[in-house]
């Protein structure tokens, strides 16, 4: 019998005060969202070349690389991801040049987590995020049964010569 495992909506937090990131993936993750952390720019855009993310939190005053070059970068790269932006140095100019750079939303510091929350939802109805699907949780064993059974289904339909649409 298969079992199903929610998918969660995936958030990266790009934030180099610890405590501040912790906090927040904290309560992230109490609300049921997938959080991974990082502390500097160039770990972020390794991650995202990695694997996918939905949603990223990014702080504009990071070590090495500001987050404004980050999310300049993504751009470069044809990534659309929706990006809300945290700072502790709000300014008009940063402000403008990152929503030039189709930033989601711009939020000072120090805030509310059902402020961020509210932002965070805002973005995932704006995109239409929906990747809470459920998926089968199979073992290996039933990995290896459905995988025979699909290639058995595939020959038959190949010797018979019988269309997807026959077959159904």
């Amino acid at each position: 019998m298969l079992e199903f495992l929610e998918e969660r909506i995936r958030i990266m937090i790009v934030e180099d005060n610890l405590p501040v990131a912790e906090s927040i993936k904290n309560y992230l993750v109490l609300e049921n969202f997938d959080v991974a952390m990082y502390g500097e720019a160039s770990e972020a855009l390794t991650a995202l070349e990695k694997a996918d993310y939905h949603l990223i939190l990014l702080d504009l005053k990071l070590p090495r690389m500001s987050g404004q070059k980050m999310l300049k970068k993504m751009r470069q790269r044809g990534w659309t991801i929706p990006v809300i932006i945290i700072t502790a140095y709000p300014s008009l100019e940063s402000a403008i040049e990152t929503f030039k750079l189709r930033a989601s939303d711009y939020i000072q510091k120090p805030f509310t987590m059902a402020h961020l929350l509210r932002a965070i939802n805002i973005v995932i109805k704006e995109r239409g995020i929906t990747s809470r699907k459920k998926r089968p949780i199979t073992t290996e064993r039933e990995e290896i049964l459905i995988s025979k059974v699909g290639e058995r289904i595939k020959s038959l339909r190949h010797r018979k010569k019988l269309t997807l649409e026959q077959l159904a």
